[in-house]
């Protein structure tokens, strides 16, 4: 497999540096330590000020101006890193998340530190661009962060500390926010402080992915303790420890000429390790090209700098040659201990001397012994500097220079990497796939060319269905390679569109992009679009194919002809307006509720409706298309006789209310060269009939079809009638006369009740019938149990006003009938709102309910009766598989689907006849075609995971390339053939065949087997 040998998601992030999930939280910490820093030091400012004792009251004081100081540096460097050096960074950032950079930028006020956290948060390895000047921001706010702490911490920490020697000197009771500040000065000038120093002593602007990557090569890594070095540094701890209790114990120590030896002790001890820190800031400086891969691991460098000043052994795990390439500056290392050493051995002699000592003697002794132990491990690792005590060659070592050098390469090939993301970004958003993006690109997809490489069968193991597999194979796959790949430039060149912008893409990518050719002028990209139409036409309408604006018309599996009324497509072509993905990603607006569905504007009726859409080359019959991409059909009304005009010559574009009582809104034909071939009148003529009662004015409104009669009328708005209607009986141009000529006003389709398309959406009703919960059983008129939803959920979707029980009575007719609620059509598979007409013997559809609605009112509700409800074939079957869920035994390998991929069945006798009634391998035929076969294979999960049963189809010798899903088989009549064939045989039969079955025609074979069942 091609994905096995591509880096993986988590691969990528470790070459690119990319910060891991515990690197954040570490930052995150180190956040919240900054905070917590800053915030305590305030809390102790406030509680010294407060004190009624005056020397602490001052230090209050004093500690708020310091931190009032540190904000305003604060700010300054903020402003230097956010503004000046990393301008362009940090504006992206903050188009992408504002609060966030604004709740940061404030808290960052405290420490610059903080805002490191939100850079963290922010890096993202599939914007490797951005990636590298994170971590180099990152840097760099650390080296600032020096500058912060030198003005609050390191004053903060000694404000505080002499605040806590005078209460204890006086006896005062020492403040609590006073310890609490001091622990975290403390803390900060430990971790951070020592962290920054070093990061500003090595200055290497240059990101973690260089660092790592460099590092790796030359296998520079801080080495793993040996036991010598831990003795050693163990030994330093120890006598430090029993040097400062010896010190505790001693009290003043009565030197020679009132010399104070115990204060001598605490100052050497501690002027000792503030020399062994700036010796090492100033070696780690003066080797900053042996020492720069430490910056990968800081804390541990920090950790090392600590143990560094008890013995400088520590630092040689950054670096096994260290002592060799420090020369005099390990010599340097060694002057604080050793003044430690000394200066205790000399007070521990005097101790042990003296006769009366406040300390133990033999305590004395052992200290003695010790201090003289580690005073000379600490002479003896002078001779460290003349010997290699390491067995790993000196490699070539690269300068920070070339570290910052091959960062700007990496950089350069970074911001290459992100412009091919940000392409294949664009490219997948183009068809409707930018949900894939991330996991592309976390699989090592990152161009459009790297798209071209996958299969469905990859696609399926990344974590896509079957069906998107199939649909993103399709789109993506090149087309029209080689030689002959321009081609379509020629013939759009000779077209009159210019190919410039099209250079480099093929075929496939101009035929289905939707967003290709924008920058063209209006009439070239008309031109294009006829490219496209033409080189579609036919196709059916797929999620691969589909695209605003497209012209189509009705599919093979078109089922929305109701009789006696006018053909919603008008018989004609459509533009599409919007559709929603099978990935619930929606293209237009207003986009149709289900996924898989597209709105279309048909031109003649002026209806916009929803349809289904194709799911690409593995059509497995679970969703049927209505449509098909078509050219406009170019009409010229000039060559259509007078008394002749048809449905499919009109565009119907003018809303006006049609009916002369209790009108509905409708779309009329306005244009003028198509009234004339009805009668010689136009749109706002004001015309006088004469009748025996006087003259009747009324406005021509326009033409439209009249199913009825199957024919295109005039309709006019006559005076004292509530809309437009048709005059019957008469000539109109003999028997009406022009007497005027006015402007009419167009009606809006929210100030009528009902409209001729008014009735429910088509996806709508397909959800409603995927989603019944029937509570009740009722009587149909023609004796059908009907199972009835009476949810007010689901009537509301039928575009109407009443609830189920509601009792409503027609205005013209005074009939009465009562809403019973929604339930499936036995006879056309389909969901519909039932009523009872009062002295009915069952319920039954009213069909032009919608275009009536204002003509009945609701004067009563009754509940309906519940009943019994008997499951119905459907739902036991539906239910026994459900019960198999986790239970399936798939060991039958079988192929499937139109490409015929193996899948596994199971095909266990006793449980596929449970489920069905019959074994695997059972033959059955469809009634009323005879030449179709079904042939049972067995049951294995569809693409939702769920088990479903799976048929191979034959149709006239026509052998389809693998098993199938056959959806809604229960409303077919499915006869026993009483064959039975051999699965292993039939599989091998299928793949001696492989490449005779046409597929989609045995697909529309298939489903008009299907609607004519249901028709029947």
């Amino acid at each position: 497999m091609r994905i096995a040998s591509r880096p993986s998601y988590q691969a990528i992030h470790a070459q690119r540096g990319a910060p891991s999930g515990a690197q954040v939280a570490k930052e995150a910490c180190l956040c919240v330590l900054c905070i917590y820093d800053f915030v305590s030091d305030v809390w102790a400012a406030r509680a010294n000020a407060h004190s009624d004792k005056e020397p602490l009251h001052i230090l209050g004081y004093l500690g708020a101006a310091l931190l009032m100081v540190s904000c305003v540096v604060n700010m300054i460097i903020l402003k230097c890193v956010t503004r000046v050096r990393r301008q362009k960074l940090f504006r992206g950032i903050n188009e992408v998340a504002p609060s966030q950079f604004y709740i940061f930028s404030c808290l960052a006020c405290s420490n610059p530190e903080v805002m490191c956290s939100f850079l963290m948060m922010r890096a993202d390895a599939n914007r490797p661009r951005q990636l590298q000047e994170i971590q180099i921001a990152i840097r760099e706010i650390k080296e600032y962060g020096l500058v912060s702490q030198t003005f609050e911490d390191i004053p903060q920490l000694v404000v505080q500390a002499y605040s806590v020697v005078l209460c204890v000197s006086h006896g005062w009771k020492v403040p609590v926010p006073v310890v609490a500040s001091i622990c975290g000065s403390l803390a900060m000038v430990l971790v951070k402080l020592l962290g920054n120093c070093f990061v500003v002593a090595v200055s290497a602007t240059a990101s973690n992915a260089s660092l790592s990557q460099l590092a790796a090569d030359q296998n520079r890594q801080i080495v793993p303790p040996n036991s010598l070095t831990v003795m050693r540094v163990s030994i330093q701890a120890g006598l430090l420890a029993g040097n400062i209790m010896f010190l505790y114990e001693s009290g003043p120590i009565p030197l020679p000429m009132q010399v104070p030896g115990q204060l001598i002790g605490v100052v050497a001890i501690t002027s000792s390790y503030m020399v062994s820190f700036l010796f090492m800031i100033l070696l780690v400086r003066r080797l900053r090209d042996k020492l720069w891969h430490a910056l990968l691991h800081l804390e541990l460098a920090v950790v090392l700098l600590f143990f560094g000043s008890l013995h400088p052994a520590a630092l040689s795990l950054m670096d096994d040659k260290l002592p060799l390439h420090a020369g005099c500056w390990w010599v340097l290392l060694l002057i604080g201990p050793a003044v430690r050493g000394v200066t205790m051995i000399a007070l521990l002699s005097w101790a042990v001397w003296m006769s009366i000592f406040p300390v133990p003697e033999n305590m004395c002794i052992i200290l003695l012994v010790l201090n003289g132990l580690g005073l000379a491990d600490i002479v003896a690792s002078v001779d460290e500097i003349m010997s290699d005590q390491s067995n790993s060659p000196s490699p070539v070592v690269f300068t920070v220079a070339q570290v910052e050098a091959e960062d700007e390469r990496l950089n350069r090939e970074a911001a290459e990497e992100e412009e091919m993301i940000k392409q294949l970004e664009e490219h997948l958003n183009q068809f409707g796939f930018e949900a894939y993006t991330d996991m592309l690109v976390s699989e090592g997809f990152h161009s459009r060319e790297h798209l071209t490489e996958l299969t469905a069968a990859e696609l399926v193991q990344m974590g896509l269905s079957q069906q998107e597999a199939t649909s993103f194979e399709t789109r993506m796959r090149r087309v029209n390679a080689g030689d002959g790949a321009q081609d379509f430039l020629v013939q759009l060149r000779n077209l009159g569109v210019s190919t410039a912008i099209l250079q480099g893409r093929s075929e496939y990518e101009v035929l289905y992009g939707r967003d290709v050719g924008q920058e063209l002028p209006l009439r070239e990209r008309r031109l294009l679009m006829q490219w496209r139409q033409e080189h579609l036409e036919g196709q059916i309408l797929t999620e691969d194919v589909v695209m605003l604006g497209m012209s189509v018309r009705r599919g093979p599996s078109w089922r929305y002809d109701v009789e006696g009324a006018t053909p919603e497509d008008g018989e004609g072509e459509g533009r599409v307006v919007a559709w929603r993905t099978s990935a619930d990603q929606v293209r237009g607006e207003p986009a149709p509720s289900l996924c898989g569905w597209v709105r279309v504007e048909w031109l003649v009726t002026g209806y916009q409706k929803c349809y289904r859409l194709g799911v690409g080359t593995d059509v497995t019959f679970a969703r049927d298309c209505d449509l098909v991409v078509a050219t406009e059909d170019k009409i010229d009304l000039a060559e259509v006789q007078k008394g002749e005009l048809q449905l499919k010559h009109m565009r119907c574009t003018f809303g006006y209310r049609s009916g002369v009582r209790f009108p509905h809104y409708a779309k009329f034909d306005i244009r003028k060269e198509a009234m004339e071939k009805v009668a010689a009148f136009q749109h706002g003529d004001t015309v006088e009939h004469q009748t025996e009662a006087g003259a009747v004015r009324s406005v021509c409104i326009g033409v439209k079809y009249d199913p009825d009669d199957r024919q295109v009328k005039m309709w006019f708005h006559s005076d004292g009638k509530d809309g437009a209607g048709l005059y019957h009986g008469i000539d109109l141009e003999r028997d009406l006369t022009i007497v005027a000529r006015n402007r009419v006003g167009e009606a809006r389709r929210d100030e009528l009740e009902a409209a001729s398309d008014g009735e429910i959406e088509h996806d709508d009703r397909e959800w409603v019938r995927q989603n019944l919960q029937p509570s009740l059983t009722y009587k149909s008129l023609a004796g059908q149990t009907l199972r009835v939803d009476t949810s007010a959920a689901k009537i509301a979707k039928f575009k109407v006003k009443f609830k189920s029980g509601d009792v409503i009575q027609d205005a013209v007719d005074h009939e009465r009938m009562t809403c019973i609620g929604v339930a499936v059509n036995p006879s056309r598979a389909c969901a519909e709102l039932w009523f009872h007409v009062q002295g009915a013997p069952g319920a039954g559809v009213s069909r032009g309910l919608h275009k009536s609605l204002s003509r009945y009112t609701v004067i009563s509700n009754h509940p309906v009766q519940q009943g019994e409800i008997e499951e119905t074939p459907a739902e036991k079957m539906a239910a026994v598989l459900e019960a198999l869920n986790g239970n399936l035994e798939c060991t039958f390998h079988f192929p499937t689907g139109s490409i015929g991929h193996d899948a596994k069945y199971d095909v266990r006798q006793d449980v596929v006849k449970k489920v069905t009634g019959w074994v695997p391998g059972t033959v059955l035929s469809v009634d009323g075609h005879a030449d179709m076969k079904l042939t049972l294979v067995g049951i294995r999960p569809d693409d939702k995971g769920a088990p479903a049963v799976w048929w191979h189809i034959e149709d006239a010798g026509v052998c389809h390339a693998g098993a199938r899903i056959v959806p809604n088989l229960e409303g077919v009549d499915l006869k026993d053939t009483g064959k039975r064939r051999d699965l292993e045989e039939l599989k091998g039969e299928i793949r001696s065949r492989v490449g005779q079955s046409a597929g989609l025609p045995l697909n529309e074979m298939l489903a008009a087997a299907l609607l004519s069942q249901r028709r029947g």
